[in-house]
């Protein structure tokens, strides 16, 4: 099985990487793990947070691009870093737009 990079939550790959010098080490269960690129899961998760947080929506839009970083980390930390950030990222500058 070959897996892109940014479809394992980056603590599970932190987790095998610290795991496998164990006798023993098995992969599999890490690998189990995929992150949530299905927008159909995300944006409500998306639209909650911009609905939640309407002073920086309208900061963002007003030239204060760098929440965007603060948006995402939201989505990370409501999706438990599993949520893919390229995704995030694309949903979010879409959503921002408009």
């Amino acid at each position: 099985m070959l897996l892109e990079r940014d479809q394992i939550p980056r603590a599970a790959f932190d987790a095998a990487v610290a795991a496998s010098a164990s006798e023993g080490f098995s992969a599999d269960d890490y690998l189990r793990e995929r992150t949530v690129a299905d927008t159909s899961e995300l944006d409500p998760v998306i639209d909650r947070i911009l609905s939640e947080n309407e002073q920086q929506v309208e900061a963002y839009r007003g030239g204060k691009e760098g929440l965007l970083g603060f948006f995402v980390g939201q989505v990370m930390r409501e999706t438990q870093g599993k949520a893919n950030p390229k995704v995030v990222n694309e949903r979010l500058r879409e959503k921002l737009a408009g």
